[in-house]
């Protein structure tokens, strides 16, 4: 059980019946104006900061049961333009929230609605600002590891200090972390609370031109100036500058797209959503680029002026002896499981692609039996 929307609903005085000491903690703890930290009001989720700062979050559903842990949500990634589909082509990827609603049995998880501000992180580095507008422009000039530092230090500090305003899985906090960029892309789409048709377009609904959704470059835009986060149009989950303002560095290294899957070798520091230096033609979900993970002239972390960062709430999976016997046998029982239609033809679309990059024979005729073997079982499963 969860108790991410009990502690939200709390925040915005609405938490009347569960964890009272927590909420009454939490309340509190934030004293920061709401204009400085959720200029759009009633996000889903709010944890405090230290100096009575507080962050935004939003939860993202994954329409997957809550009761099986091994399994997942296949979605299509990237963009269909081949020009720089060595980067951002089309590749299919798996999701799934890491927290469990009671109430309904999905899958789902959290990330910020805005980006990191300046006010949130030096609070965040223990300097106590006196929260303003100019600070609830996005903290900018960080590296992958200062990114990783705030994320640590949040985390640290609500352990530490405020518990009970973590959302919870199996009575185990979460953590504050970097999004990957499969959660950050699914989240920027729209995620569940889009169709299928609108989650693969280049651009969430747009209701206007991109300088009402997205900071960037031109005269009617940025002027090349960071904006205050939260001043334009949300996307479909009630995320606020995804496209634009800063680009927002990712959790795992960069990897080539190998026409329609990760390429084998990692790379540097990855960041999605584009900056105030983008054309607004270049704005758009798939947008992905790479930059070195140190200076190739002094050695130091590059840290340039548009990175930034929007974090997510994590949690790890085995949780506990009960969790980890449920993944264990949910895994067991779809390995073993002859007669799901479903899985033995994602099993034989993955043994195709495995044949074709196969070049020994001996295994690629291994490989052919398998799927074989596969096609037989789907064929009897199909009524």
């Amino acid at each position: 059980m969860t108790h991410g929307h009990l502690i939200a609903r709390a925040l915005f005085g609405a938490c009347l019946v569960i964890l009272p000491v927590a909420c009454a903690a939490a309340e509190t703890i934030i004293t920061w104006e709401n204009r400085f930290w959720d200029r759009a009001g009633n996000a889903d989720l709010a944890l405090p900061l230290p100096c009575g700062g507080a962050m935004a979050f939003q939860r993202v559903d994954t329409p997957v049961p809550e009761g099986n842990p091994a399994t997942d949500r296949a979605i299509q990634m990237g963009l269909a333009s081949s020009e720089a589909g060595y980067v951002d082509y089309l590749r299919r990827a798996f999701i799934r929230g890491g927290f469990g609603d009671p109430e309904d049995g999905s899958a789902f998880y959290y990330i910020g609605r805005y980006e990191l501000t300046r006010d949130q992180h030096a609070a965040l580095l223990g300097t106590c600002p006196r929260p303003s507008l100019a600070g609830t422009v996005p903290a900018s000039g960080l590296s992958w590891f200062d990114a990783v530092d705030a994320a640590r230090r949040m985390t640290e500090w609500l352990r530490q200090n405020a518990p009970g305003a973590l959302p919870h899985e199996d009575e185990a906090p979460g953590y504050i972390r970097l999004p990957t960029e499969v959660e950050w892309e699914y989240a920027v789409r729209g995620g569940a609370a889009v169709d299928g048709s609108v989650f693969n377009q280049r651009t969430y609904p747009l209701d206007g031109p991109m300088r009402d959704h997205g900071w960037h470059q031109g005269a009617d835009s940025a002027r090349g100036n960071l904006r205050p986060v939260g001043l334009l149009g949300p996307n479909p989950v009630g995320l606020h500058d995804v496209y634009g303002n800063v680009e927002e560095i990712m959790f795992e290294p960069f990897r080539l797209n190998a026409l329609g899957r990760l390429h084998g070798q990692a790379g540097g520091v990855v960041t999605r959503g584009g900056s105030i230096l983008s054309r607004a033609s270049e704005l758009s979900s798939g947008l992905r680029q790479e930059f070195p993970v140190y200076s190739m002239t002094d050695g130091r972390p590059v840290a340039l002026d548009t990175f930034g960062v929007r974090l997510v709430i994590g949690i790890h999976l085995s949780l506990s002896t009960e969790r980890t016997n449920r993944l264990r046998n949910a895994w067991l029982d779809r390995f073993n499981d002859s007669g799901d239609a479903d899985t033995n033809a994602s099993l034989t679309e993955i043994l195709d692609a495995l044949i074709a990059d196969e070049l020994e024979l001996e295994r690629r005729l291994i490989l052919e039996t398998a799927r074989l073997r596969a096609n037989a079982r789907l064929a009897g499963a199909r009524p």
